[in-house]
């Protein structure tokens, strides 16, 4: 497979079947060259590899943050 996709962390089923999912790829070095060169995105990628390959469940958390004042 080369392509993975990821669910976005609820405790509802309903929010995590609505909510948008991540795509990563199974290979860094195609996903820099076709897709980004944005190294905050190829680490992303690398650490879901790393975490798909351990053989967890992978999620991803997504929060927002509070204005300052």
């Amino acid at each position: 497979m080369l392509i993975f996709a990821v669910r976005k962390f609820s405790e509802s089923s309903y929010k995590r079947s609505r909510n948008p999912v991540k795509i990563y790829s199974a290979d860094a070095g195609l996903c820099r060259r076709v897709a980004s060169e944005d190294a905050g995105r190829i680490l992303e990628n690398i650490v879901f590899i790393e975490l798909a390959r351990r053989g967890g469940e992978v999620s991803y958390f997504e929060e927002k943050r509070a204005q300052a004042l």
